[in-house]
């Protein structure tokens, strides 16, 4: 189960709050990802070359054994929703949808082999999502039901066709 720290200050929400129009500027946005990025990766970087992941080495990958995640005293952990986190193994296809209607990306769409990518472009709607203080994409017809024809064409309207 995922586990979220509680804020050491200010949420972004709060800070948008303070601020109007209520969306980051881009230079506020460069910096809060490049602090969120940093974070995320030099924590888990200086565990490995201190004391480095016990691991399986097998013929096509490598088995890594989990860290535990540090809870720090004296507030508890909240639990945090990725109710769709799927294992990260090479490559997934599957029925199941993966992401949110006007956040899918393309492979969720077709339906098609997808990998770790689809996390990159989530970030990128997330984060054009508050820049522009809305989403990019409604991906609904005329009966405002979820339509992937219509994503795909909103797709292709921005990003020009898919090669």
């Amino acid at each position: 189960m995922p586990f979220v720290q509680h804020p050491l200050g200010l949420s972004l929400e709060q800070v948008l709050d303070i601020r109007p129009p209520k969306t980051p500027t881009l230079e506020l946005l460069k910096l809060l990802l490049r602090y969120i990025l940093a974070g995320l990766f030099s924590v888990f970087e200086e565990a490995e070359l201190k004391e480095p992941a016990p691991r399986k080495v097998l013929i096509n990958r490598v088995i890594y054994k989990s860290w535990r995640i540090p809870c720090t005293p004296p507030r508890l952990p909240l639990i945090a929703d990725f109710g769709e986190a799927r294992l990260a193994d090479e490559n997934h296809r599957g029925q199941d949808i993966i992401m949110p209607d006007v956040y899918r990306a393309q492979e969720d769409i077709l339906n098609i082999n997808w990998d770790i990518k689809v996390d990159i472009w989530s970030i990128a709607m997330v984060i054009g999502t508050s820049v522009a203080g809305r989403t990019f994409f409604k991906a609904r017809n005329d009966q405002r039901l979820l339509d992937d024809t219509h994503h795909r064409a909103e797709m292709a309207a921005i990003m020009g066709p898919s090669s």
